[in-house]
């Protein structure tokens, strides 16, 4: 079943209303970004700083936390058998750990821990339990990484989170499907063009995107016959942007 449902300006609000949706399945576009991941999930959109923590002392209170910007995710079971009890901080919530790992300083890491960034995602959220995402994604290198992204992000997930307006643990499991992996910058266009479909283009028409990051900007041109006709990306590289 699929629901109507409205977006809300406010964080919490938005996550208690997405919890009660009655939803059961989204089509979502990612881009893992260089600074920030960008996500399009359903008419929902959320963005966070692009930082990985793993949590090794478990003793500690400050693991159960959320914010808009960040969360603190436990791996229970699922798909992924290596990450089996696993427990992270993503976004605003890593930084404030010494020893986090910024997914721009090695970009093998978009990859490895696409499912990680996907999960902190849906954690924000606060997706119901049971929910299946048809995601799309983007990389800096799709010909080098597309097959293992796929490997590492499709199946069913079942993880914790803390809950953004009780604060309570709970526990969901996602089905994820990935729909395709694109060029970097691609993800929220090939939302737009193969999920929803609000943006059409007929084959004769061209478009150009262009998303500024906090290293590069990336240019791409294409047209309303499909991402066989994407031009590959051109980037140049920036400096003091402060957003990516």
């Amino acid at each position: 079943m699929t629901a109507i449902y409205s977006n809300a300006k406010n964080w919490l609000v938005q996550a208690d209303l997405l919890a009660k949706s009655g939803l059961t399945d989204l089509t979502a576009g990612k881009d893992s970004g260089a600074g920030y991941g960008k996500a399009i999930i359903g008419d929902f959109s959320i963005m966070m700083p692009a930082v990985y923590s793993l949590v090794r002392n478990r003793n500690i209170m400050h693991h159960e936390t959320i914010s808009k910007d960040g969360a603190w995710v436990r791996y229970v079971e699922g798909t992924r058998l290596d990450l089996k009890d696993i427990q992270f901080f993503w976004g605003s919530a890593a930084l404030a750990q010494s020893d986090h790992t910024l997914l721009h300083d090695d970009k093998a890491k978009k990859a490895e821990l696409a499912l990680e960034s996907i999960l902190a995602d849906l954690a924000v959220l606060n997706i119901p339990d049971g929910f299946k995402l048809s995601i799309s994604l983007s990389n800096h290198n799709p010909e080098r990484w597309a097959t293992e992204i796929k490997r590492r992000v499709e199946g069913i997930h079942t993880f914790e989170h803390l809950h953004p307006v009780t604060r309570s643990i709970v526990i969901k499991t996602v089905d994820i499907v990935v729909t395709g992996i694109y060029p970097e910058g691609f993800g929220s266009i090939a939302h737009c063009l193969f999920g929803e479909g609000s943006l059409i283009l007929d084959p004769s028409e061209l478009a150009i995107a262009l998303d500024i990051g906090s290293s590069t900007w990336l240019v791409t041109v294409f047209n309303g016959s499909g991402p066989g006709f994407l031009t590959k990306p051109e980037k140049r590289r920036v400096k003091n942007c402060q957003n990516d």
